[in-house]
C-alpha cells in the first residue's frame, strides 16, 4: 500500500512539474469531417419537395428528388501557449463549411416544362479559447483532453431559381430568381481528445476526435428576387421555422421560408430557425513548435 502511495505520488509529481520537453508556444494546422444535424433545414428540404409534389397535376411527369446535409470538412488553426506545466491555453479559429444543391423539382407536361432548383450553403467561423491538458505516454506520444467555449460567426445563404420552358418552341419564356443572404453570432463549446506523435524537437503529428454542440440561430439579412420583365424587390429577412398543415390539417410541412401558396393556411410554429451543427469530428494535422 506504501508503496503504491509513493508510485502515485510520483506520478502526480512528474504531471505537474515535468515540460517533457514542451515548448512554451505552438500551433496547429488541421483539417477534417464533421458529421452535422441540421434537422430545421433537412426537415425543409424533405417537405419542400413533397409540398410541391402535393399541389402539382397528378397527371405530370415528376422528378422531386431531395437530399439531406449530414457531412460537412472543416479547417482550423490553433495556438498553444503554455501556463503551467502540462496546461495549455488554447486559441483557435477556422472554418466549417457545408453546402446542398438539391436535384431540381421538374414538372413536365406535354407542351410545358418548370423546374425549380435551390443551392443552401452554410459557413461558420468558430472562435475558440480553451484549455488543453498534455498526458505524457512516451517520450514521443503524448494524449491530450480539451475542452472549448466557441464563438460561431455563421453565414447562411440560399439562392434559387424556377423556370418555364414552352417545349414545343424549345425556349425558356419566364424565370424567376430570389438570393437569401443572412448572418448570425451563436455561441458552442466543444470537448475532444487529441493523439500527439512526436516527429521531432519542433514538429509532430496530431489527430484529434471530439464532439462539437453548436446550435446556431438568429439568422438576419436580406431576401432579393427578380423576374422575366426586369421586375426586382429587396426585403429585410429572418430565417424563421414554420409547421403548418393542408387539406383540412391532413398533411404537415414544415418550411424555413413560405410558399406563396399557403396563402391564409394557419401557421402551427412559428420560432427562429435553428441550424444545428452540433456532432462528431475528426481532424488531423501538423503541430510546430518554437
Amino acid at each position: 500500500m506504501k508503496k503504491m502511495g509513493i508510485i502515485l505520488g510520483a506520478f502526480f509529481l512528474s504531471a505537474t512539474l515535468g515540460f517533457g520537453g514542451e515548448k512554451t508556444i505552438s500551433f496547429i494546422i488541421s483539417g477534417g469531417m464533421t458529421r452535422l444535424a441540421p434537422h430545421d433545414l433537412n426537415s425543409f428540404l424533405q417537405d419542400y419537395a413533397r409540398y410541391y409534389l402535393h399541389y402539382i397535376d397528378g397527371t405530370a411527369d415528376q422528378n422531386l428528388l431531395s437530399k439531406d446535409l449530414r457531412t460537412s470538412y472543416e479547417f482550423e488553426f490553433t495556438i498553444l501557449v503554455r501556463m503551467a506545466p502540462r496546461f495549455f491555453l488554447t486559441f483557435g479559429s477556422g472554418l466549417i463549411n457545408a453546402g446542398l444543391e438539391s436535384e431540381p423539382l421538374v414538372q413536365k407536361y406535354s407542351d410545358l416544362e418548370m423546374k425549380l432548383s435551390r443551392n443552401d450553403t452554410i459557413r461558420a467561423i468558430p472562435i475558440r479559447i480553451g484549455l488543453l491538458y498534455s498526458w505524457p505516454l512516451s517520450r514521443r506520444l503524448s494524449l491530450r483532453p480539451h475542452v472549448s467555449l466557441d464563438g460561431y460567426m455563421t453565414s447562411f445563404n440560399e439562392t434559387g431559381y424556377e423556370e418555364r420552358r414552352d417545349l414545343p418552341a424549345g425556349s425558356i419564356f419566364a424565370r424567376d430568381e430570389w438570393e437569401i443572404k443572412t448572418r448570425a453570432f451563436s455561441w458552442g463549446s466543444s470537448l475532444g481528445l487529441s493523439l500527439d506523435v512526436a516527429l521531432s524537437g519542433t514538429l509532430s503529428l496530431s489527430l484529434d476526435g471530439g464532439y462539437r454542440r453548436a446550435r446556431l440561430s438568429g439568422f438576419h439579412g436580406t431576401d432579393v428576387r427578380s423576374a422575366t420583365g426586369g421586375f426586382r424587390s429587396e426585403r429585410d429577412f429572418r430565417l424563421f421555422y414554420y409547421e403548418f398543415y393542408a387539406d383540412w390539417r391532413e398533411t404537415g410541412y414544415k418550411f424555413l421560408n413560405l410558399p406563396f401558396a399557403t396563402g391564409s393556411t394557419s401557421l402551427d410554429v412559428v420560432r427562429d430557425a435553428v441550424l444545428d451543427l452540433s456532432g462528431p469530428y475528426l481532424r488531423g494535422g501538423l503541430r510546430v513548435s518554437f
